[in-house]
Order: structure tokens, then sequence, then C-alpha cells
């Protein structure tokens, strides 16, 4: 079964589950219209079928908040959308 870890905004909490199947399908209460989506490096969606091997880190990433770092929002709205 694939690990998914999907972190609690910003911080270091986050909670882990493991599953097969579409991400979307099996995570329920993440706006994933602002997540950040990780597996193997690369960003993904969240109608990606999580793999047997998959390590997926998800974070959601509220739009529209600065950081107070211009150089982080920048890179953070560009990852985000």
């Amino acid at each position: 079964m694939g690990l998914i870890h999907v972190y609690k905004g910003i911080g270091k909490d986050y909670e882990t589950y493991n599953f097969t199947g579409k991400i979307a399908e099996n995570i329920k209460g993440v706006d994933f219209s602002s997540a950040l989506i990780l597996c193997k490096g690369q960003k993904i969606n969240a109608d990606y079928c999580a793999q047997e091997d998959d390590i997926i880190f998800i974070r959601p990433i509220p739009k529209g908040t600065g950081t107070g770092n211009m150089g982080l929002d920048i890179f953070l709205g560009f990852i985000t959308g």
C-alpha cells in the first residue's frame, strides 16, 4: 500500500494514510485546489492513483496568505498555481 502523509498546514503535524487508489477518493477534508502534492519529487494532482511503493506528501497551502518573506511567497504561489 502507498504511504501518504497529509500535513496540517505549514507546521510539522501530519496524519499518515496507507492505501492504493485515487488520492481524492481516499482523503477527505483537504482542499486539493491549493494543496502541494508530491510523489517521487514530482508535483502530482489529487486524481493520481497511489501505487504499492509510493510515498506521497500532501501539504495544504492557503492561497493569498503572505508569509512575510517575499521570496517564499513567490515560490509558494508558483508551486500551488
